[in-house]
């Protein structure tokens, strides 16, 4: 197969909103127009309300209700306001897409994604932009869910056997992080995000990415709390999936990434310590879906 063909039926694709489109630009900018934004993302009022209601949830929230896309602005700053806008445009771009569960699927990307989050304040890396890494990290493969159907379906017969990312060059001759990674270039992300979910199954080799390194330390916390191995079934319950059954005192599985972490400064404390702060807060993010 070619990679062309997953962008050959553009009506499966999410379609994000114009307004989201202009926050992503804003990745690049280093002034953009804040009110510009602000106008646009008040002219949606499906998306106002939902940041809306995010920017008033007790993660974000202050001592009173705000009202206003305005006031939301003030309230979270452009970073976290572009992280609610670009996380609540892909939600409802992705309502009645065929073939996935999605509430399952955004859970665990929401989850994934706060990982990411705690582990790049640890790490000393932008955290918003690492979130949206995790949070789009398993795009390719809603892509080819949705798009290619009986490919899917034939990688998920050889996942048992071979693992995923086997199963699906086995299949398809590439991945779907190069999928998401050709989407998120077609959405004007950074190189860094771009490289962030193209390398995220094998940080450690070519350029080091390490967005792509977070991600896959992410994504190795998940498959250990229970939640990838029932994929595309993952687990309902944010605390269960990372029931904090790793813990800073034990010894590290054998298992454990530790070149990977080593390579962005992080210790196994660390990765601890994000796994039982996204237990115990979870994602104010599970709302909006």
């Amino acid at each position: 197969m070619q990679l062309q063909e997953f962008f050959d039926k553009p009506h499966l694709l999410p379609n994000i909103p114009e307004v989201v489109q202009d926050l992503i630009a804003t990745f690049n900018d280093p002034d953009p127009d804040i009110f510009r934004i602000i106008d646009d993302l008040s002219r949606d009022p499906v998306l106002s309300a939902k940041v809306l209601r995010l920017a008033n949830s007790s993660r974000f929230g202050g001592v009173r209700e705000i009202a206003s896309v305005k006031e939301a602005s003030i309230r979270l700053g452009l970073e976290r306001l572009r992280t609610l806008v670009i996380a609540s445009g892909l939600i409802s771009a992705t309502t009645g897409l065929p073939g996935i569960d999605l509430k399952k699927f955004w859970e665990n990307s929401f989850l994934t994604a706060e990982l990411c989050r705690q582990l790049a304040v640890s790490a000393g890396l932008p955290a918003e932009q690492q979130f949206t890494c995790g949070m789009l990290h398993d795009i390719g493969l809603l892509i080819l869910v949705v798009s290619h159907p009986k490919e899917a379906d034939d990688i998920m017969a050889l996942t048992s056997r071979q693992g995923r990312v086997k199963a699906e060059q086995a299949v398809l001759g590439f991945t779907s992080a190069e999928i998401g990674a050709e989407l998120a270039r077609r959405w004007q992300f950074p190189l860094t995000v771009v490289n962030g979910l193209k390398h995220q199954f094998s940080p450690l080799n070519g350029d080091f990415s390490p967005e792509a390194a977070l991600v896959y330390l992410s994504t190795w916390l998940v498959e250990q709390g229970g939640g990838a191995d029932a994929r595309p079934e993952w687990s309902e319950n944010l605390a269960m999936t990372l029931g904090v059954q790793l813990r800073k005192g034990d010894e590290p599985p054998p298992s454990w990434p530790e070149q990977v972490a080593k390579k962005v400064g992080l210790d196994w404390p660390a990765l601890i310590s994000a796994q039982e702060a996204v237990a115990r807060d979870g994602s104010p993010f599970l709302m909006a879906v």
